[in-house]
């Protein structure tokens, strides 16, 4: 009887140190807005070195109201001999809370997706291209996540790294604030500055050896966009783009980019933090609307006008 007793109240201890290690320990602050961007986590190189085509992203965005946001990724190809090939996606995503040195990531949904290589059967998922993968398909997902699912982690004090377990996410670029002006094909295009990558892979030889990059977004980049990739800041166009993925390659064909997961991708331009972010200005709209159903016509109309005219 003594030793259940004993197993119980472990059992409970352990429960309630569970239940508190997604949660701040220090005060709650308004999460500085230097701390969004992207980040790539240090698995990502522990799995190149096993030779897996596996990455793990998390991206951190400013919304209108002051506040974070974050979605967090881990992509994974995957052959099989008796199986569909597939590239498989598990998305983590909700909000943010910080204290002078740590952040939560406070998780509100969970989703899985599996994304079938649609082309001639190929072992080496190197070289799959992104053309031959076919249509997302969702296999799971859990809305409401309690607190079980929160990620605590401690904010490095440069601000530019985040320390989750024995897991690190190092930031890639600069802070999303402001617009960003790049060139398209010779032509100049002024887009919300959330744009970051990191590279998956490099392709192999049937694949065009093109460089394989994950995004923070794809909403806006286009073909033709110049990225500055790996550790050298190599000039590369991109080519084309997949769901959260693109394919680049060297401005100067004649030199081998050599590079390996987890190096940065990072749109060519001029940033101006100061100017305003559309979807951000966007989503402080929607939230406006939804929390003031009174809100007037003429205000309306105003604040769309303000957003349409911000170049």
């Amino acid at each position: 009887m003594r030793t259940k007793f004993l197993y119980i109240l472990i059992l409970l201890y352990t429960i309630i140190l569970n239940g508190c290690g997604g949660d701040l320990k220090g005060k709650p602050i308004p999460p500085s807005p230097e701390l969004s961007g992207f980040y790539v986590s240090s698995e990502t190189k522990e799995w190149e070195k096993d030779d897996k085509l596996k990455i793990e992203v998390l991206s951190i965005f400013p919304k209108g109201n002051g506040e974070l946001s974050f979605e967090r990724k881990i992509i994974v190809r995957l052959s099989f001999i008796a199986s569909d090939d597939r590239e498989e996606w598990r998305i983590r995503s909700g909000g943010i809370v910080t204290s002078q040195n740590e952040i939560v990531l406070q998780e509100s949904l969970y989703q899985e997706f599996h994304v079938l290589h649609m082309g001639a059967r190929e072992s080496d998922p190197k070289e799959w291209k992104l053309s031959e993968m076919g249509a997302a398909g969702k296999v799971r997902e859990v809305g409401n996540v309690t607190s079980s699912g929160n990620l605590w982690g401690e904010i490095a004090p440069d601000g530019k790294s985040f320390k989750f377990s024995k897991r690190i996410f190092y930031k890639i670029g600069e802070p999303f604030l402001g617009r960003i002006t790049t060139n398209v094909n010779q032509k100049k295009s002024t887009i919300d500055n959330e744009i970051a990558g990191a590279v998956f892979y490099k392709a192999g030889k049937k694949a065009a050896g093109r460089i394989i990059a994950i995004f923070s977004k794809t909403d806006f980049i286009k073909p033709g966009m110049i990225f500055l990739v790996g550790k050298d800041k190599i000039p590369c166009k991109l080519i084309e783009v997949f769901q959260h993925s693109g394919s680049l390659e060297p401005v100067d064909t004649i030199k081998e980019l050599t590079v390996s997961a987890g190096e940065p991708v990072l749109l060519q331009g001029n940033v101006d933090k100061k100017a305003i972010n559309k979807r951000a200005t966007a989503d402080e709209l929607i939230r406006k609307l939804k929390s003031d159903p009174n809100v007037s016509k003429e205000e309306l109309i105003r604040e769309i006008e303000k957003l349409k005219n911000e170049k």
